[in-house]
């Protein structure tokens, strides 16, 4: 729906005549296409930020719609595929809408399902999804353009630390010397969530991208947590505390972005310096992933993923950063 993309792009000027459209960016370049199809990669590939608040179900918008928040790589396409595929549960029944790639608008609901993952792992996770060697075996590879996937400064970043661990010992730690040299790339991973970092959208806009903003609203929300590990049991218990007989899922809809299990680069394994130095740059969004439990429902205020203790312990322990 073109209307409800360039109404969610108000910094960006679009108009079609005839058959050419002329999109001015606001850096002040101007491109002209001859079909829409161009111009929907552009703002897909170009844009920092895009609407994808998607009504899944045929329910009537009200206030006792459930939002999802879809943090990336968090196994946000097998949650949305399971809710959907349980139109019995209590979750459905209410009305589910989602955000993903996209700030939650937090005033307009008032129950919200916060998607979380091991904040390490997840990073993790963004890093191997991006890589450029995987790339080819991307589902999306063969129905995009390559300027989608690949991009000058994301292939000299993979060049410079082909491994997550020499990413992590060597990038983070060297200083830089020159504007965008291996270490100035390796910094920007962890930068504020200003622009996609080279179409690489999921390391900037992270838990506090996503939360941190609902996190100011804690007294009047009701917030859920649904972690990847845990996907199946908290569904579950969520559905029970909305209503339901807490048993409407049986078993999660897996999902995959990538063609083959064998992929080129899939070493998850971390050293003990990798985790150090990680959990130190990766402090802000575990403090974020935190609070969310505090907040939460279904969850204890001091529930941490033992996963996540044993990684950082310095970190869960101690909220400065």
């Amino acid at each position: 729906d073109l209307d409800q993309i360039v109404s969610c792009h108000s910094a960006y000027q679009i108009s079609t005549t005839n058959i050419t459209t002329t999109m001015t960016l606001h850096a002040g370049r101007k491109f002209s296409y001859m079909n829409l199809s161009s111009i929907i990669w552009l703002l897909f590939v170009s844009v920092p930020c895009f609407c994808l608040e998607e009504k899944l179900d045929n329910g009537i918008e009200n206030e006792n719609n459930v939002a999802v928040v879809h943090l990336g790589k968090c196994g946000g396409v097998s949650l949305k595929q399971t809710i959907k595929n349980n139109p019995d549960s209590a979750i459905f029944q209410r009305g589910v809408v989602y955000y993903h790639l996209e700030q939650p608008n937090t005033t307009k609901f008032d129950t919200w399902i916060a998607l979380v993952r091991n904040p390490v792992e997840r990073f993790q996770s963004a890093w191997l999804y991006e890589h450029t060697r995987n790339l080819p075996f991307r589902k999306d590879s063969l129905e995009v353009p390559r300027s989608y996937l690949y991009n000058e400064l994301k292939e000299r970043l993979y060049d410079c630390y082909p491994s997550f661990n020499m990413l992590i010992t060597q990038g983070l730690t060297r200083s830089s010397k020159r504007r965008n040299d291996c270490p100035m790339l390796a910094k920007q991973l962890f930068e504020p969530a200003e622009g996609n970092l080279w179409g690489m959208y999921h390391f900037r806009w992270n838990f506090d991208y996503y939360y941190s903003d609902l996190l100011q609203h804690t007294v009047e929300k009701k917030i859920y947590i649904v972690q990847t590990e845990n996907m199946l049991n908290d569904l579950n218990k969520i559905d029970e505390l909305m209503g339901g007989t807490g048993a409407a899922y049986k078993d999660i809809t897996l999902s995959s972005h990538f063609s083959t299990t064998a992929l080129p680069v899939k070493k998850r394994t971390f050293n003990p310096t990798t985790l150090s130095i990680l959990c130190k740059w990766l402090c802000p969004e575990i403090q974020v992933y935190k609070n969310l439990f505090r907040a939460a429902e279904n969850y204890n205020d001091n529930y941490v993923s033992p996963t996540l203790e044993t990684f950082c312990p310095d970190q869960v322990k101690n909220s400065n950063c």
